[in-house]
């Protein structure tokens, strides 16, 4: 698997490159010195890097920063969305004053604003300035609430969140972070922070409250406007995923078991990688070092087959094995993996603060997770448990029980392991036997037809050799018939003139077909296309019919387009909409086309009829949007390059299908419950 959690040199995300950076002393945007307030603030910016954003400002509860006293630069979770998901992250279209500090007499000026979002999209955090008007909105953005992800699926960027309450247990009425009390301001106001409740909604989901705060209008009354964390969502990993055994099964060639090498050969590895987030890393002091030296981790599986028990009984007999699934003391699973589920992290200070005696904060509260990922069922899985596996054993012979089993080790970024490796019984075995050359039956065969060969090499391998004459072909009539081991009879062989051939198969789709023109209604699938995909469909355009056709495309809201232009079918991104096209022109008849693009590897390929007749490299990944529609091309001016035509099995996949999955599949008809199927046409 590849490593899809850390590239552009940042950890990475499904949607998001992030950074976790730390704020500077010039990051300063104001402090209350001179306000006479009971108690100290100061608001801070970060300074993300180029292309990244924040989502609002930090508060801290000293003006300057002193690591001995525990007065900690703030930590900031920042974004940069990746290609094609640019519109994730939208500047504020305006801002709604919260509070001034008129009549508190502070040395600097202070205004809170709430940002006013686009629809569809949240502020995760408030901003200050000390200009009376709207603020410069620098790096700070609004977040989309949802998105969809490679499976064509809707998932959430931001999930409902708590403001933390810092009153003492029993308290009856709330307490924020800050308020003015003191200051002589004419107007109250309170500062909260925030932080993620609830558990992910998916295994490959992280809940983030990203260090930012929201000002409400009263002292002990909660902000009105909701608190929100950030989703991200990972690359799913399910490390007790069944791994495919039924071609690495040792055979056994003497009476002994097998060698170390030949069990070795037996192996398959697979990686699986996790942000630092879900590891518990005692060489860092801080989940703010550990990011900076291991921002994601490394898994290593290694399954292989193991012996587990052997036989050489004298008679034919039922022999009971007794066999262990799982491992021991599975309650500590997660820990000697070294992955932790439902983690909550503080970086800047000290993990559970701000969740002290009497709500005082002593070091800075910045970001709190709530981490789920996919092997969260080991327990109930994996748990370890001994039965009673019977097998048949043959007299006479050597036979070996073989049993699958994975070893886990994690490593940091810089490949040094963390803890020892785990290992965990797989369910899944076979038996092997070795029988001496006395207990084998003598092969035999029947003869082939004159001119041509059979041969046996064993009781259950016989192979055929028949040779064709030039320019003659081959008819086989007759049956193949192998019983108990041994070949009783075989079709007969013929020869004829290489003259004679069979006409080509027309071509025609499968199940309904559907009729385009001008006048058709659009058929919108809406915002479903994932970053690596599949468009196929059957096709058919009159002869006089040489102007611009969509097949599968997009708009506006999505650049993207697969197509016909003067009969010829292309597809492309980003107003490049012939990366890939088939030079010969489309016929008066049925034809099937097929463009996959992935995502990870930026590569195009075009088919026709199931065989790939167009490839291109370096094709940038969409933009605009993911919408996708039939039959047309959608903008501000209305709906170009409309399908005339006729088309049949229209589907659009959530990866990029191989050569053979496409020609496999064209003639047949696919069910609309069909995994991975995001969309197909005709419903019915």
């Amino acid at each position: 698997m590849a490593n899809n959690l850390f590239d552009n040199n940042s950890l990475s995300s499904e949607f998001f490159y992030i950074e976790m950076k730390e704020v500077t002393q010039n990051g300063k945007v104001w402090d209350d010195s001179g306000s006479g307030a009971d108690k100290n603030i100061a608001v801070w910016r970060v300074d993300p890097s180029p292309g990244f954003y924040s989502l609002g400002h930090y508060a801290t509860l000293f003006h300057d920063f002193d690591p001995n006293r525990g007065q900690n630069a703030p930590v900031a979770i920042t974004l940069k969305p990746k290609p094609g998901y640019e519109y994730l992250l939208q500047a504020p279209i305006g801002f709604d004053k919260i509070w001034d500090d008129a009549g508190s007499g502070g040395n600097n000026d202070c205004n809170i604003w709430r940002m006013k979002c686009p629809d569809g999209y949240v502020a995760m955090g408030d901003i200050v300035s000390q200009d009376g008007n709207n603020p410069d909105i620098g790096s700070v953005r609004c977040i989309k609430k949802s998105a969809v992800n490679a499976l064509g699926e809707t998932v959430q960027l931001v999930a409902n969140a708590d403001y933390i309450d810092f009153a003492a247990k029993g308290a009856s009425e709330p307490k924020p972070f800050w308020d003015d009390s003191g200051s002589g301001a004419k107007k109250d106001v309170s500062i909260w922070l925030l932080k993620a409740s609830g558990s992910a909604s998916a295994k490959n989901q992280v809940y983030l409250s990203t260090g930012t705060f929201k000002a409400g209008k009263f002292h002990h009354i909660l902000p009105a406007d909701n608190a929100y964390a950030l989703v991200l969502n990972f690359p799913q990993n399910d490390i007790m995923e069944k791994v495919e055994m039924s071609t690495k099964k040792v055979k056994l060639k003497g009476n002994m078991a097998p060698t170390e090498e030949e069990m070795k050969a037996s192996e398959i590895v697979q990686e699986y990688f996790v942000p630092f987030f879900a590891v518990q890393d005692p060489d860092y002091k801080n989940p703010l070092e550990q990011f900076r030296v291991s921002p994601y981790y490394k898994i290593r599986r290694i399954t292989r087959y193991e012996v587990i028990d052997s036989y050489e009984p004298v008679n034919t007999e039922t022999k009971q094995f007794s066999v262990m699934i799982g491992k021991n003391e599975e309650s500590n699973y997660n820990n000697e993996i070294g992955v932790t589920l439902g983690v909550s992290v503080t970086a800047g200070g000290k993990a559970g603060v701000p969740l002290v005696a009497e709500g005082e904060v002593s070091v800075t509260a910045s970001i709190e997770a709530s981490y789920s990922h996919s092997w969260g069922g080991a327990t109930s899985n994996y748990e370890e448990r001994t039965f009673m596996y019977p097998q048949t054993v043959t007299g006479g012979c050597f036979g070996v029980l073989f049993q699958a089993k994975s070893t886990y080790t994690i490593y940091r970024t810089d490949g040094t392991p963390l803890g020892s490796p785990v290992k965990v019984n797989i369910n899944e075995f076979y038996t092997d036997e070795w029988k001496p050359a006395s207990l084998t039956p003598a092969a035999t065969s029947t003869p082939a037809a004159e001119g041509n060969t059979v041969k046996t090499v064993s009781v259950n391998t016989i192979t055929f050799t028949i040779e064709a004459p030039v320019g003659k072909t081959i008819i086989l009539e007759g049956r193949l018939e192998i019983r108990d081991g041994q070949l009783t009879s075989m079709p007969s062989v013929t020869t004829v003139p290489a003259s004679i051939t069979t006409p080509a198969p027309t071509l025609v789709p499968v199940g309904k077909t559907m009729v385009f023109d001008a006048s058709t209604p659009p058929m919108i699938v809406n915002n479903k296309l994932s970053r690596s995909y599949t468009k196929e469909a059957w096709i058919k355009i009159a002869a006089d019919n040489t102007g611009g056709n969509n097949i599968i495309s997009g708009g506006v809201s999505g650049f993207h387009a697969f197509w016909i232009n003067n009969r010829k079918v292309c597809s492309g991104h980003n107003d490049v909409w012939d990366a890939v096209k088939c030079e010969d022109a489309v016929s008066e008849g049925w034809e099937h086309y097929a463009v996959t693009y992935d995502a990870d590897t930026q590569e195009m390929k075009l088919y026709k009829n199931g065989k790939l007749v167009s490839s291109a490299k370096d094709v940038p990944a969409y933009g605009g949007g993911n919408f996708v529609q039939l039959a047309r091309w959608s903008n501000s001016g209305g709906d170009g390059n409309i399908f005339k035509g006729e088309m049949a099995e229209v589907r659009i996949w959530n990866s990029a299908l191989t050569a053979e999955q496409i020609a496999a599949q064209m003639n047949v008809a696919m069910p609309k419950a069909t995994k991975g199927l995001i969309a197909r046409y005709p419903d019915a």
